[in-house]
């Protein structure tokens, strides 16, 4: 399945499914994307639960030619962005950041990711517990890519990871690293 955008500037349903065959989500029928050509990118795994954490990383990493890095709490997070935000090969081209995070909160992290030109540019994938539309809508103030809820069943949870990972390792190009000396100051 897969969805294409019609009709728009028309307040009708701006989407339409379709697909089958070998295409890809998101592309036409007839056009296919390579498989397990993954882009590389460090990511940085934002995440208490140790469950979650082993979760995600059994399910992002596939055939991930990526770097993951896991940090636990807010504070540590924003620690290793201002200690790597000029080194190339280790700042984060990708952040899974949970909400819900011991001392400094998720919240934080993101409004302190989005206020730094050095870090700005990199997106951030809240994947959260909280349903919350205040916490929905308060990330996407505050720049998020994108909100996901984590869902609860094991299996949903894993296919939601490698959703993710398709769409942003294998779709989406990702902006280059540029050094800002702005975290020093």
């Amino acid at each position: 399945m897969w969805f294409s955008c019609n009709n728009f500037g028309k307040s009708e349903n701006n989407f339409s499914e379709g697909g089958s065959g070998n295409s890809s989500p998101g592309t036409s029928p007839g056009v296919s994307l390579p498989q397990n050509h993954m882009k590389p990118a460090n990511i940085l795994l934002v995440e208490d639960d140790d469950g979650d954490a082993e979760l995600f990383s059994k399910a992002i990493n596939g055939t991930l030619t990526n770097k993951l890095v896991r940090v636990e709490d807010g504070e540590s997070a924003i620690n290793y962005l201002t200690e790597n935000a000029e080194n190339e090969n280790l700042c984060p081209g990708l952040i899974f950041l949970d909400l819900n995070l011991p001392g400094t909160n998720g919240r934080e992290v993101l409004k302190f990711i989005k206020q730094h030109s050095s870090l700005k540019h990199i997106p951030v994938i809240v994947l959260t517990t909280s349903a919350s539309n205040k916490d929905i809508e308060e990330s996407y103030r505050n720049q998020a890519a994108c909100f996901i809820t984590k869902p609860l069943d094991f299996h949903d949870f894993a296919s939601a990871i490698k959703s993710l990972r398709y769409v942003w390792l294998e779709v989406v190009s990702l902006p280059r690293i540029k050094a800002i000396d702005d975290l020093k100051s």
